[in-house]
């Protein structure tokens, strides 16, 4: 179906598909014309391949703080938060490390054979979940096996957008990421019913079942456009480390800032509705999802939106802009969220500005180092994600524990890592552009 809804809007707008080189950064729709780059944006709404890879695998990683609260109440109730946490944090943790070795098999054999072996692992993950009793099972599949199903498609996903565009890049892959978030809305508000009406074993069944199609719909419909210079042509060996990039300080600012931001992303996912069931305990049971999809909904939207500023003010600008502002919604909003209310208030904002630096990631690597091997790119990139992943939401809990319940320090801590995550990026942008109100 994807392929003649192309064929009939490339016949429609008279498109001929071409395309060519432009500078050696990669390729192109003929001609860049503006008149050209608007027909060219119907490509994204195209890529429904990776949106629904990314409603998947992205989407059900971003609905664990509605696990964590059911596992919590019902399930490990002696469970610390930082255990909790770190179950939710370890599929991340292994997803990064995993996606930088496939991003190089990614660009040396092809994108599908990749989503292939993350549909089979992301299934067989869920469908043991649904099977497990103890904490150690739960850490092995929701964590390991998850991980590794995730590591397999976010190479693809992250790189696949970069492909089709050059000018129209963010808002690209902008959309395509807010397959995630829109995933994740949808599924928060359909868990937290599910385990009140069916419970744990049959929800995980209902989803493993459910994604199998979705992925497999993505895989028959996948199609990339590697770079005429890409190993995939070349044959060239597979190159696990590009050391001139360790020597550049350019690249180190860019690292930082991932890292920092990352630390500081997914805290409110994890424990804004546990914040939400301390702060107002006679709140409807129906209700206390509602802010995390809220969250996750804002956030399809700020994908999108902010890689269309990065399109018209400059990737690196809007890379800052963002994080500054997560960072800031944490230290300032989500201190004075008493009620039902602000929190929401706090779900929007924090969604919105929190989850753009994750779509941006790649559209800066391809704007500062170009998009050969790109996937690679985005799976060294990625790397840096790791320790934020894996560590950011158990130091929270474990903040948490140790200063007896106080969420304002969960708040500040989490806040700082963002702002600080904004200042990592300030050299690269100045050094490859040093004034100030300069789009880049």
């Amino acid at each position: 179906m994807s392929k003649v809804l192309q064929r009939w809007m490339r016949t429609w707008m008279g498109q001929s598909g071409s395309i060519r080189r432009e500078g050696g950064a990669g390729l192109s729709l003929r001609g860049v014309q503006s008149s050209q780059e608007v027909r060219g944006l119907y490509r994204p709404f195209f890529k429904e391949d990776v949106t629904f890879v990314r409603i998947v695998i992205i989407g059900w990683s971003l609905t664990w703080g509605v696990f964590q609260a059911h596992y919590k109440q019902h399930v490990f109730p002696d469970a610390e938060p930082s255990v909790l946490s770190l179950l939710g944090s370890l599929s991340g943790m292994v997803m990064n490390p995993t996606a930088f070795i496939v991003g190089k098999v990614a660009d040396r054999y092809g994108y599908r054979l990749c989503v292939i072996y993350g549909t089979v692992l992301a299934f067989i993950a869920m469908l043991c979940a649904a099977f497990s009793n103890t904490l150690w099972q739960f850490f092995l599949t929701q964590g390991v096996l998850q991980g590794l199903a995730g590591g397999f498609v976010q190479p693809v996903i992250m790189s696949s957008p970069s492909q089709w565009f050059r000018k129209k890049r963010g808002f690209a892959t902008g959309i395509v990421l807010t397959g995630g978030s829109f995933g994740g809305g949808v599924a928060s508000l359909c868990v937290q019913q599910l385990l009140n009406r069916i419970g744990l074993r049959y929800t995980l069944l209902f989803y493993a079942f459910l994604h199998l199609f979705l992925m497999t719909s993505a895989i028959f419909m996948m199609k990339d456009r590697p770079h005429p210079s890409s190993i995939r042509f070349t044959k060239a060996k597979i190159k696990w480390f590009d050391f001139t990039l360790f020597g550049d300080p350019i690249f180190w600012s860019v690292a930082l800032a991932i890292f920092f931001a990352c630390f500081g992303y997914l805290g409110p996912y994890f424990y804004i509705q546990q914040y939400t069931i301390a702060t107002l305990p006679h709140l409807s049971p129906s209700l206390t999802a509602v802010p995390l999809s809220v969250m996750n909904f804002s956030a399809a939207l700020g994908r999108s939106s902010m890689g269309l500023l990065a399109d018209k003010l400059g990737v690196l600008n809007a890379f800052i802009f963002s994080v500054f502002m997560a960072g800031f919604a944490q230290l300032v909003i989500w201190n004075l969220a008493t009620n039902f209310g602000i929190i929401m208030f706090y779900s929007i904002f924090i969604g919105f500005f929190g989850a753009a630096f994750v779509s941006l990631s790649s559209v800066l690597g391809a704007k500062l180092f170009g998009v050969k091997d790109l996937a690679a790119l985005s799976g060294l990139l990625i790397l840096f994600l790791t320790p934020g992943n894996g560590a950011g939401a158990p130091i929270l809990g474990a903040v948490f524990s140790a200063t007896g319940g106080n969420w304002h320090a969960v708040f500040s801590l989490s806040g700082a890592w963002c702002i600080t995550g904004s200042l990592c990026l300030l050299y690269a942008r100045f050094k490859k552009e040093p004034r100030i109100f300069a789009i880049y």
